[in-house]
């Protein structure tokens, strides 16, 4: 018989047990050390939660980067958004005061042609008045001269 063999074969019925029976007794051996007082129990509870907030902190940082970045982008965005108001309204006050200007400036041109024209208009009648009353005159000295041939 060679050694360490058996002579006869092993059945796969026995090599199930066997490996339940194995597993048993790590389990067993692992319950029969030391058990663990309230405290270690208690401090390992700690450590763990220690551990898990540690990464919870990590993640939260990583998020926190994240979200920082978010908000710098929106805060840069509606910064340009309020600088792109702003040289609007800037061009727009620019435009309403052209326009003021414009609007301004014609109605002096308009006063100033309509200052001419009464100039104009009162020349036009001292000029006639004149011209009447030399006609007038004229005519009045003729009469007088056709008077004095007269008498």
């Amino acid at each position: 018989e060679p050694q360490g063999q058996r002579a006869d074969p092993i059945t796969n019925g026995e090599a199930s047990a066997v490996a339940e029976l194995q597993a048993g007794q790590a389990q067993q051996a692992e319950a029969q050390k030391a058990p663990k007082t309230k405290d270690e129990a208690a401090d390992d509870q700690v450590e763990a939660m220690w551990k898990a907030e540690e990464v919870d902190r990590a993640s939260g940082k990583k998020k926190t980067k994240e979200e920082a970045r978010e908000e710098e982008a929106t805060r840069k965005k509606e910064e340009e958004e309020r600088e792109a108001q702003r040289k609007q309204a800037e061009a727009e006050e620019a435009k309403r005061q052209q326009e003021e200007a414009e609007k301004h400036a014609e109605e002096e041109r308009k006063e100033a042609e309509r200052k001419q024209a009464e100039e104009a208009a009162r020349q036009e009648e001292a000029d006639r008045q004149a011209g009447e009353a030399a006609k007038r005159e004229a005519e009045e000295a003729a009469r007088r001269e056709a008077a004095k041939r007269e008498a």
